[in-house]
């Protein structure tokens, strides 16, 4: 139980600090490195078997074969191989990768550092960095490389996705933000944003799925795989598309472009961040029928709410408020994290 507890007490600890953050603050900077540094280790030196792909890796460090994953992992395979001769150097080298780009992203787009910390720390750490450490890596390069999109600085962007790519193929999604643009959203964007997650709603009650309509041999073999892993119970037959937490992450997406006018005026990459969310929050609809593709999707983009979040305590006051209702809704995400969907062993 004490991996329970360590867990808990991180939490706690970035809570308590998430009331008195300021990011001009040299204190609050402090704090926010040292945190990075606490769970950049707590990443490294974790158990093997703690969480549900450590195992995996673990048997990729001695049969690893390139025609199955990417050249980067089988790179690092074999220099920890060279070097140490000990798999938990992988982890440790993932770690290392994977969270000082993504705390950098955190730092350069987030109002509230601390407060975007948790929120990582509550979900996506706990997914991403601390279980798929390949996803984590392309995930922290593509952070920084919407620090530059955000600048319209396209190239730089794209430079970064071609890096992540080169860690975990899935971040070939992450080119469909480069044709995003961040100019202000008039009216109609807003309605059409929003029509949007109506649209892909409608398109599930009807019973359609544009995806299996698609006259694409390469799509049409991968769901005759889907379909057969469904036959045979490996994969489940659909997600759940009204799951308290999603329907309350569509909630605060309309509720978003509601305020919309208030939150460009203090945070210029809100625009961009909105589309990028919205492409999260759709694909988990509307590739429902795919839960796998369906929850990798959704995980990758759905990442930039830790940036988004806080930006809700401009509409919020008293601020303290605001920040309590963050606060709640990280400590809930983490329990339901490790409780519910067992996303930690206890060993």
């Amino acid at each position: 139980m004490l991996l329970l507890a360590s867990f808990y007490l991180i939490a706690l600890v970035l809570s308590f600090f998430v009331f008195f953050e300021d990011k001009k603050d040299i204190y609050t900077r402090g704090f926010f490195v040292a945190a990075a540094l606490v769970l950049c280790l707590f990443a490294a030196l974790r158990p093997i078997g703690a969480d549900a792909d450590s195992r995996t890796y673990a048997y990729l460090y001695e049969n690893v074969r390139a025609e199955f994953i990417e050249l980067s992992f089988v790179w690092i395979v074999q220099l920890v191989h060279v070097l140490f001769e000990d798999v938990r150097w992988l982890f440790v080298i993932y770690a290392l990768l994977a969270i000082p780009v993504h705390i950098y992203g955190v730092f350069r787009l987030s109002p509230y550092i601390l407060l975007s910390l948790l929120l990582w720390f509550a979900h996506y750490f706990l997914i991403q960095d601390y279980t798929q450490i390949r996803v984590a890596v392309s995930i922290g390069l593509w952070f920084v490389g919407l620090v530059y999109l955000g600048d319209n600085k396209r190239l730089k962007y794209f430079f970064f996705v071609l890096l992540a790519i080169f860690f975990h193929y899935s971040a070939v999604a992450y080119l469909l933000p480069l044709f995003f643009s961040n100019k202000p959203l008039t009216l109609k964007g807003r309605f059409f944003l929003g029509g949007i997650i109506v649209f892909v709603y409608a398109l599930y009650f009807a019973h359609i799925d544009l995806i299996v309509s698609l006259p694409i041999p390469y799509m049409q073999n991968k769901l005759d795989d889907y379909e057969r892993m469904r036959d045979m119970g490996i994969m489940g037959d659909e997600i759940n598309v009204f799951n308290v937490i999603f329907l309350f992450r569509v909630l605060l997406f309309f509720y978003f472009l509601l305020k919309y006018s208030r939150l460009v005026k203090h945070y210029p990459n809100a625009t961009l961040l909105l589309k990028v969310y919205c492409c999260s929050l759709a694909s988990y609809v509307g590739l429902a029928s795919l839960p796998i593709v369906a929850g990798r999707i959704c995980e990758l983009y759905g990442v930039v709410e830790i940036i988004l979040f806080p930006m809700l305590l401009k509409t919020i006051r008293p601020l303290a408020f605001g920040r309590l209702l963050l606060v709640i809704f990280a400590l809930g995400l983490l329990s339901l994290n490790l409780w519910y969907n067992q996303l930690i062993n206890f060993i």
